[in-house]
């Protein structure tokens, strides 16, 4: 945060899926920052799997996918 400023941040299209100790979860987000004085916004997906470890839910693997931005 010493380098940016967030403006915005929401999410939606929460999708959850859960099999035994593990949950896939998805998203879509959109984020409106500033950075070295340009004003970024940019929107995709996050994918996060989780494991049920000891009675605890631990993300073990994260991908984030931005949107194609058409020309």
């Amino acid at each position: 945060m010493s380098h940016a400023q967030v403006d915005r941040f929401e999410t939606s299209d929460h999708v959850v899926t859960l099999r035994g100790d593990t949950a896939i979860v998805e998203y879509r987000w959109q984020m409106a920052w500033r950075a070295a004085g340009a004003d970024h916004n940019e929107t995709g997906r996050d994918v996060l799997v989780l494991s049920r470890r000891d009675e605890n839910w631990r993300v073990v693997w994260r991908t984030q996918i931005p949107s194609v931005k058409s020309a």
